[in-house]
């Protein structure tokens, strides 16, 4: 384990938020077959991603001579039993990438042994050096991020008119099932996730069975929305509340309604419907804060991870198409609250790093613990909360979470092996029925901690 070699090589610019010395479980690492960390290093982030990569970029890639880097970036994971992690030609994040990968090879570890999120945001970091992106700012998968918005304007119209009423009945009665909605939307939404089903943008949907057992075959399962504001107890229900196994709803409901501070800090996720549904949260919960600051991610990553420059492009394109004056409507609302300075953007290369996120860069900490919550989405950065490790999914979320000192709301739809604050009773019966029932987005959770 980095971690603790990582911190201590760096503690002038880091802050260590756990307690030192304290005893934590062993990290998720990829040399087990038929696992989602082996799958996702020897075959979808080679054969999958990849692969669509150089299609996206078919004509960028003749006239910048890359294949010839990508096939090798490939057979590093093709072959990652035996195939240690290459450095990497890389300058603003180089010296912590350096030591990391200096730490991992002087320990012989190939790349099937190494931490599971280290290879995943290795690999992204390796192709974003291959398209020399600090340079170039050329983003490979502009392509499949902008066709999250484009292909998808009638449910992004579904979305906004929905919310646009929810508001409108909110302003009427502060029914607190509306604000449920809301956070409910934004849980869900997390299933749009590019690195896995690009089909989604298409409204195709891919389902495997539950009784598939090959592993190259299964993909995230697709939860449909209802939009009807007629019947808010209706609308509230449709939720697939029952799969929803941590649900600290009304504690948070309980302490944003109380107004306890002014500013919310959210660290996005996707890019596409994901990233709408969340602006519908923030735009809805501006009555309770002045300032918002959305923390986006540096360089290209997971395929659909949002960047500054995709916030814009979406407040762009969706507040100039009057087809669908919902959606044009709430964008253009969104887009003066950037303009004007009430929300603000800010992007940071930690977002990128493979660290865990109790090692937090000072400046960026010191700028959070002014937030009075701080909401992260989707399954990667829960796995940072976690650090990746083996936690005991029934081991309460208060003991797992603790080290952050502000308070912390993770919404997320589980598409990996760990997880926490989920009883043992339902873990057991869910093992019993599945044993990967955790990896494909049919559950979420919506947990939340307060150190207050």
């Amino acid at each position: 384990m980095y971690f603790q070699a990582f911190y201590e090589y760096f503690k002038d610019d880091f802050s260590y938020l756990r307690k030192e010395g304290e005893q934590l479980p062993s990290c998720l690492t990829c040399e087990k077959p038929n696992t989602m960390e082996n799958d996702t290093v020897v075959r979808r982030i080679p054969n999958v991603i990849l692969k669509r990569v150089e299609k996206q970029n078919e004509k960028y890639n003749e006239e910048k001579n890359i294949y010839v880097t990508l096939t090798k970036l490939r057979d590093l994971f093709v072959n990652a039993n035996t195939c240690t992690h290459e450095m990497l030609q890389c300058k603003e994040d180089a010296k912590y990438w350096n030591f990391i990968l200096t730490y991992i090879t002087k320990n012989n570890f190939t790349i099937a042994k190494s931490p599971w999120l280290l290879n995943e945001l290795y690999f992204y970091r390796y192709l974003s050096c291959i398209y020399d992106f600090e340079n170039s700012y050329y983003d490979f998968f502009v392509y499949e991020k902008n066709n999250s918005i484009n292909c998808n304007r009638p449910i992004i119209e579904q979305i906004c008119t929905c919310t646009k009423s929810l508001i409108d009945l909110y302003n009427v009665k502060e029914d607190k099932k509306i604000f449920y909605v809301f956070f409910y939307f934004s849980l869900w939404s997390n299933q749009f996730d590019l690195s896995w089903n690009p089909t989604k943008n298409k409204n195709v949907t891919i389902e495997h069975t539950k009784d598939e057992k090959n592993i190259t075959n299964k993909t995230l399962k697709e939860k449909k929305f209802y939009f009807d504001t007629d019947d808010i107890d209706k609308l509230h229900n449709s939720f697939f509340l029952e799969n929803i196994l941590t649900n600290d709803i009304d504690d948070l409901h309980r302490d944003i309604t109380a107004k306890v501070g002014k500013r919310l800090d959210i660290v996005l996720d996707n890019m596409g419907v994901e990233l709408v549904t969340d602006l519908c949260l923030l735009l809805f919960l501006s009555r309770f804060f002045n300032e918002v600051t959305i923390h986006v991610k540096k360089f290209p990553l997971f395929v659909s991870d949002t960047m500054e420059k995709d916030v814009h492009y979406a407040l762009d394109t969706l507040s100039n198409d009057e087809k669908f004056p919902n959606t044009a409507f709430m964008a253009k609302q969104w887009k003066q609250l950037v303009q004007e300075g009430t929300w603000k953007i800010r992007e940071d290369i930690y977002w990128n790093l493979p660290l865990p996120y109790w090692i937090f860069p000072n400046n960026l900490l010191e700028d959070m613990q002014k937030s009075s919550f701080v909401f992260f989405k989707g399954d990667a950065n829960y796995r940072r909360c976690l650090g990746d490790l083996h936690f005991n999914f029934w081991e309460p979320s208060k003991n797992v979470l603790s080290y952050f000192p502000f308070r912390v709301l993770a919404l997320r739809c589980l598409k990996s092996p760990l997880c926490c604050g989920v009883s043992k009773d339902v873990v057991e019966e869910l093992n019993r029925r599945n044993p990967d029932w955790s990896n494909y987005g049919e559950y979420a959770i919506l947990q939340y901690f307060s150190p207050m």
